[in-house]
This record gives C-alpha cells, sequence and structure tokens, in this order.
C-alpha cells in the first residue's frame, strides 16, 4: 500500500496532493458524496496495484483525501477582513502625543486599540487612504511639527514609517484622496500655510502640487467626492466660513461660491458618495450643528440633525453608509464618545461602544472607502 501511495502520488491528471493535517486516507467512498469535501469530480481512492482494494478498511473521522491541487484550492478561501475605520495617533488630557492606533468595525459598530502602533507619536496629522493604506500625513510630535508619514496596511494591520517625507514639516492640516492619490491642503508650520502637498499611492512618492489654497489655513475640515476634495471652514487670523476645492483631474485649487452657514474651525470631516458633511468644531463656543455639502451642485447648508454633544478637535471615519466622529474634546474635557450620522435620512446617535482613551486630534482613515 505504502507503495502504492509512493508511486502514484502526484502522478495523473490530478497531481494528488496529501492534505498534510490528515494521516490516514479516504477509504473508498465517492469523494462527491463526502459532505466534508462538498463535492468533487474526484472518485474512489483505491488501490490499483490491488484489485480495487480501499485504501483504507475503516473511515475515520481524521481521514484525509487525495485531491486534485494544494488544499487551498478546494478550501473555500478565508473571509475578507471586515471594513473598518482607524483613529492614529492624537493627544490625551495628560499627554500631548501617542502612538496608539484604535479601530472601529463598521458592521458591529465595536472599537478597539489594535497591536500596531505609530512610530512615532503623532497629533493634529491629517488622514488620507488608498482602498489597501491609510496613511497619516505631518502633525506634531508632542511640541514640534513633523514631515513624516506613516501607513497602516489594512489586511494585516501593520504600521511604518514611509520613505517619502512632506516638503515642509506642518500640523493641522486638511486630508482628502482621490483614487489615486491623497493630499493635505494648508496647515499649520509657524505660521498658517496655503500649500498643498500629494502622495501617490503607487510608489509612495510626495511633493508640493503647482496649486495652492486661495487663502493660508488650519484646522479646516477635509471631505471628497470621487472628483474634488474640498476643505470646509478652518482658522486664518479669524474662524471661517470659506470652502475651497481643489479638483483631482487638473490639480487645481479655488474657493467656491458656497460658504457654510457659521464660521467654525477644529471640525470633523465626513462624506457619503453624494455629500460632504462637516461635523461640530469651534466658534466662540463648541457646538454640535452639521453642515453639509451637497457635491452635485455645490451647496451648503445646515442639516436638522446634530451630533449627540458638542464636541471639537474629533475624528472624522466613514463607511458607504454612516459617518462617524470619533473623541474629541467636549464642552468640559476630552472624551472616547463615537457617535453616527447615518448618510440615508441624516439622523444621528451615539453608538454604546467607546474609544478604549479619550483621545483628541487623531487623523481618521478607513478600509475599503475612498
Amino acid at each position: 500500500m505504502t507503495d502504492w501511495i509512493t508511486k502514484n502520488k502526484g502522478a495523473g491528471p490530478w497531481a494528488f496532493e496529501e492534505q498534510p493535517n490528515k494521516p490516514y486516507y479516504n477509504e473508498g467512498v465517492r469523494i462527491t458524496d463526502s459532505p466534508r469535501i462538498g463535492g468533487s469530480p474526484v472518485w474512489d481512492m483505491t488501490n490499483k496495484d490491488f484489485g480495487g482494494t480501499k485504501i483504507t478498511p475503516v473511515h475515520n473521522p481524521w481521514c484525509g483525501y487525495w485531491t486534485k491541487g494544494a488544499v487551498s484550492q478546494i478550501m473555500p478561501p478565508p473571509p475578507p477582513p471586515p471594513l473598518k475605520g482607524y483613529l492614529l495617533g492624537g493627544r490625551l488630557i495628560v499627554v500631548s502625543s501617542i502612538v496608539v492606533i484604535e479601530d472601529l468595525i463598521f458592521s458591529t459598530e465595536i472599537a478597539n486599540s489594535i497591536a500596531a502602533t505609530l512610530d512615532i507619536a503623532i497629533h493634529a496629522g491629517a488622514g488620507v487612504n488608498s482602498n489597501t493604506k491609510g496613511y497619516v500625513m505631518g502633525g506634531k510630535n508632542f511640541d514640534a511639527p513633523t514631515a513624516v508619514i506613516e501607513d497602516l496596511i489594512f489586511s494585516n494591520e501593520t504600521s511604518q514609517t514611509i520613505t517619502a517625507t512632506l516638503d515642509t514639516a506642518k500640523e493641522s492640516t486638511a486630508g482628502v484622496n482621490s483614487s489615486t492619490k491623497g493630499y493635505i491642503m494648508g496647515g499649520y508650520t509657524t505660521v498658517n500655510v496655503a500649500v498643498i502637498e500629494d502622495l501617490i499611492f503607487s510608489n509612495e512618492t510626495s511633493q508640493a502640487i503647482a496649486a495652492t489654497l486661495d487663502t493660508a489655513k488650519n484646522v479646516g475640515a477635509g471631505v471628497n467626492s470621487s472628483t474634488k476634495g474640498y476643505i470646509m471652514g478652518g482658522y486664518t487670523t479669524d474662524n471661517v466660513a470659506v470652502i475651497e476645492d481643489l479638483i483631482f483631474s487638473n490639480e487645481t485649487s479655488q474657493a467656491i461660491a458656497a460658504t457654510l452657514d457659521t464660521a467654525k474651525q477644529m471640525s470633523a470631516g465626513v462624506n457619503s458618495s453624494t455629500k460632504g458633511y462637516i461635523t461640530g468644531g469651534y466658534t466662540t463656543v463648541v457646538v454640535a450643528v452639521i453642515e453639509d455639502l451637497i457635491f452635485s451642485n455645490e451647496t451648503s447648508q445646515t442639516i436638522a440633525a446634530a451630533l449627540g454633544n458638542p464636541f471639537y478637535r474629533q475624528t472624522g471615519v466613514n463607511s458607504d453608509t454612516k459617518g462617524y466622529t470619533m473623541g474629541g474634546i467636549g464642552e468640559v474635557t476630552y472624551v472616547a464618545v463615537i457617535g453616527a450620522l447615518i448618510f440615508s435620512n441624516e439622523t444621528t446617535y451615539i453608538l454604546s461602544d467607546s474609544l478604549d482613551l479619550s483621545t483628541a486630534s487623531g487623523a481618521g482613515v478607513q478600509s475599503g472607502i475612498g
């Protein structure tokens, strides 16, 4: 029998492979009838040298099968990882910059810190993402603006600093992304800046583009459609209500006609496929107001729904169906609260789960969603 196995293993059109975790072989029952395999064109595995004797006389629960190709070809593929939002870095009330990464599983709305951490502690960085990676671009490492760009690989949730850096170290920028590039708009070095820098996803190179914002500003909120990115609000020498765009196809930028109903800064941006939303922020007080931007006609107005509580310096992430604000600073102190905005009916609620840490000024990215 051993001779037959040795002689026939891998022979013939089936290129038989043994399941390594199964020490026995099929006793002769047609594998097409086997619920363990779920159907296969392979028939009885018998000892051809001995008149069709079954390889094993007794069927054992742990028996294996000789089947076409490797085990991976007959076993169903593993399910894809769940889509998630991530909060990268941030600051706590007692620590000005942290390396922690927290996730939010969209399907279950459960949040946890993941094993990976940032290489350096960062807050006030900008989040952008491709379909396979998220990036935090720039930010503040404790008291100093940084030019570092760190990634988060969605498939295995590992993070590392990439080779490329920003042209200029800066913090409090607004992040947006097309399908091929991420962009950070404005920000603060030692002064407010109007510069726009990109990150090409395919080769992970970064440079300042020719276009600039009409007005230098920081702490604006970034949202994007499939064709444009927008920076909404922010701070120059005062809070602003201006909305500026970035056309992805030709990388030109200008202020659009629409403005926010109220000038504000330090808000969080989220977007559906048809609208962007600026949530919360700071005017002369902390606010819970949500304003929209309709991508098709570029009009903006306050919607009926508001955040469950007033927040600023919160982090925005979005699934296909909802936008989420994670953490931030409320009217009294730092919070771990996660709020949701349902895009279809524009209603809001507070999740039952919360962040592990009460974090403000983190960078938001999401897997599988632009």
